[in-house]
């Protein structure tokens, strides 16, 4: 997560996803960044600068609180960096709502989706793919072959949809 914590005299705690600095501003950008204590010389900053970016794309909507956006443009004039983000960038990922996919699971599993089952899954952009002779069934997501979660052929226990959805759920949400 990137968090920009003000500290004594202009400097500013910045933590990345990778690492923790403490960034020295003056008016025309940054005057020092130290990392563990130990200044760092300018030729490092290019490697500050994309661990900086690295987080800023990873999370966006941190640049909503112009508490953070503010000292990063101050970055910016030494190091470079790109966060023209829009509005809606700045918004923090809302939760998939699967409560379809769960009920369709809820009445269990037979081997192969009902219809229901298959509507629910296609609205997910999941796909049920039947093994030939010996081996697994697989849903696979549409983007992703190689993206899968195995299912029993058969209807194996009481709770069997409750558990297709419960993998369905943790490998792709």
């Amino acid at each position: 997560m990137l968090a920009l914590k003000p500290l004594k005299n202009n400097a500013y705690e910045l933590r990345t996803l990778n690492s923790s600095y403490v960034v020295f501003l003056a008016e025309n950008g940054v005057s020092n960044i130290t990392e563990d204590g130990e200044a760092l010389s300018s030729e490092l900053y290019p490697l500050v600068a994309d661990d900086i970016q690295e987080t800023i794309v990873a999370y966006p909507w941190a640049l909503k609180d112009s508490s953070i956006r503010e000292p990063l443009k101050l970055l910016s004039k030494t190091l470079d960096l790109r966060f023209d983000f829009e509005e809606d960038d700045f918004q923090e990922p809302q939760t998939m709502d699967l409560s379809d996919l769960a009920v369709a699971f809820k009445t269990g599993w037979g081997g192969k989706p009902d219809k229901r089952q298959k509507k629910a899954l296609s609205k997910y952009g999941l796909e049920f793919i039947e093994a030939i002779g010996t081996g697994y069934n697989r849903i696979v997501r549409g983007d992703n072959p190689d993206s899968f979660v195995t299912v029993s052929k058969t209807p194996s226990a009481q709770n069997a949809g409750k558990n297709v959805f419960r993998d369905l759920r943790r490998k792709f949400f």
